[in-house]
Parts: C-alpha cells; structure tokens; sequence
C-alpha cells in the first residue's frame, strides 16, 4: 500500500504533461472564431470565416436559437439574409472556401483566401472587381457574425498563442 502512495504524485505529473498538449490544441480548435476576431490579419483576408469552416466540427454551434440559420452537412447557411433565399459558407474538393452570397453569386477562393472563380447561380459570371470580392469577404463575416457571436469565451485565454500560430496565413 506504501509503494503505491508513493507513485502516485510522479504519475499525475506525467499524466499532466502528456495532456497539456492535447488540451490547448483543443482549446484553440474550440475557440478559434472567438480568438479570429482579434487576430492581427493583412488586408483581404478574413480570419473568422476561416477559422468557422476549418475548425467546423470543433466549434460550439449553438445556432438553433438564431432563427433559420443551421450548420449541416459542411455548410454554414444563413436564410432570409439581406432578402435573400440563404447565404452559404462551405468547402470544397477543387476550392478551398466558397461563398454563395446574397445577389446568389457563388464565389470560390484558395486556401489564401485568394478568387479562384465565381459564378452566378447555374451559368458562368464575369470576373468580379476587386470591390466585388471586397465587399463579398466582408458580407461573409457579417452574415456569419451571429455564429461567431454566440461563441463562449475560452476559460483560458491563448489568444497570444493563437496569433503565433496563425501568424504566417493571416500576415
């Protein structure tokens, strides 16, 4: 009985050194809408529908109480936004990030967040200008800010660690 006594202290502490890793990986996957808010990012990237469809399955998706709005399927859908049937974000096997907007113009970009394409619903579209795509980007957040805002804040701050993580694709 002694000798496991004395055991146990040394097993708890490498217990805890080997999930610590594990833990604040999850926390950053978990949080990382809340922590793309306030991330340092160059100009025409847009960190929170980002982190929203790339870390999909970890965050909390407390989205029945928003209305029509769901998460299904890979698919963040927005109905009824700016008097459109829905606005979509997803991803896809030949595009990185695609965007259905409110005009039901379907925009796909790379994992930059660079235009690879866009089209209007079920034809080809001519190549948007660069304040299209600007104003698509930001639509994007502001569609899917309800989802982003109803994200619980971490009981552990690692905002810092997230911006040094994150630091290379956003900057």
């Amino acid at each position: 009985m002694r000798s496991m006594k004395k055991y146990k202290k040394p097993l708890l502490i490498v217990l805890l050194i080997l999930l610590t890793p594990l833990l604040v990986r999850r926390n950053l996957y978990k949080h990382s809408a809340y922590y793309a808010q306030y991330t340092p990012h160059r100009e025409g990237i847009e960190p929170v529908p980002i982190m929203l469809i790339d870390h999909s399955h970890d965050i909390h998706r407390p989205l029945d109480d928003i209305g029509a709005d769901c998460y299904e399927h890979g698919y963040y859908i927005r109905r009824d936004y700016k008097g459109a049937d829905c606005v979509q974000l997803s991803q896809g096997e030949e595009y990185e990030y695609q965007y259905c907007n409110s005009k039901n113009k379907d925009f796909y970009f790379d994992k930059d967040f660079n235009l690879i394409d866009s089209y209007y619903k079920y034809c080809k579209g001519s190549k948007p200008s660069d304040e299209e795509v600007a104003e698509a980007k930001k639509e994007m957040t502001d569609a899917f800010l309800p989802v982003v805002k109803r994200q619980s804040p971490p009981l552990i701050n690692l905002q810092w660690l997230f911006d040094w993580v994150y630091h290379d694709r956003f900057n």
